[in-house]
């Protein structure tokens, strides 16, 4: 089940929450004036591998253009700790790099799903076992990823304008 399950009341504050390190900067008049970035996310490009990968023909939930709010320092905010999307459970989202992105940029960072369904239930126990964290957090912190064996299978996705990934 996914965000459009919850209640308007939980819907509300997990969008809240998201818009503190978030920026979306699409609004639908700008797609409806611009609805070359529709069909780029529906051609054949794009749409034949999210296909063959969900074995289904997808329905398109969302085009933005989204900026993700640095603070400056280096403390981590929630965008960037290891997180699971609630959105569903059956989902491709494609990351489009419109500047150039490298290490000081912040690039994009991801675990395979493989590895995230592994991750789920190792960091649950080793909370249990050291007694720290809310056993049902879906936000991971780095020292956590690296407790339950996973640090080695960060993908890090960095490239020029123009490069990105599917995950």
């Amino acid at each position: 089940a996914g965000i459009e399950s919850w209640t308007p009341e939980k819907r509300a504050k997990f969008l809240s929450r998201k818009q503190s390190f978030y920026r979306h900067l699409l609004k639908d008049e700008d797609l409806r004036r611009n609805p070359d970035l529709v069909d780029f996310a529906l051609s054949e490009p794009l749409l034949g591998p999210v296909t063959q990968y969900l074995g289904m023909v997808p329905y398109l939930t969302r085009v933005d253009l989204v900026y993700s709010v640095s603070r400056g320092t280096e403390e981590k905010i929630e965008s960037q700790l290891f997180h699971l999307d609630h959105e569903g459970l059956k989902q491709v989202k494609y990351f489009i790099y419109v500047y150039d992105v490298g290490g000081p940029e912040g690039p994009f960072t991801f675990l395979p799903a493989d590895t995230s369904f592994r991750v789920v239930n190792d960091v649950r126990a080793w909370r249990k076992q050291h007694g720290t964290g809310d056993d049902e957090s879906r936000r991971y912190l780095d020292n956590e990823i690296t407790a339950v064996n996973a640090a080695q299978d960060i993908v890090t996705v960095q490239g020029p304008t123009g490069a990105g990934v599917a995950v």
